[in-house]
């Protein structure tokens, strides 16, 4: 509706949104400006062996806080079964990635897509954004 009544919003996205609007690769440094403790966290996981920490009990699951109710996910389909390892812990990484940006707004997110790129074309090949009514 801004774009229709010729308005500036002063208002911007993340560099996160901003890179998932032209369909780039989200990355575990991504989450360092929006969720810095997740990040760190996260960091610690990918830059230390895991097989000598062998007391962490984690499992490619995860949960959070909904409504005062505690959700509980898998990462991967029999995610609760599966433990975290030295040997699967890029996969880990990447899922838990994956979920920390898409966790409650991947509906909402897919729809602003949707009409976004209806009205604007993104050509990767050139870098280019062009708007069409």
């Amino acid at each position: 509706m801004a774009l229709y009544h010729g308005k500036f919003i002063d208002n911007g996205f993340s560099l996160a949104f901003y890179k998932r609007m032209l369909g780039k690769n989200l990355t575990i440094h991504d989450l360092e400006s929006l969720d810095p403790e997740f990040y760190n966290s996260l960091l610690w996981l990918r830059e230390n062996n895991l097989n000598d920490n062998d007391n962490l009990e984690l499992y490619f699951n995860t949960s959070y806080e909904s409504l005062g109710k505690i959700e509980n996910v898998e990462l991967k389909p029999g995610g609760n079964d599966i433990k975290l390892t030295e040997e699967n812990k890029s996969e880990y990484l990447e899922l838990m990635t994956k979920w920390r940006f898409t966790r409650g707004v991947e509906e909402q997110t897919k729809a602003f897509l949707h009409g976004f790129n209806e009205v604007f074309f993104f050509d990767q090949s050139n870098n280019v954004l062009t708007f069409s009514l």
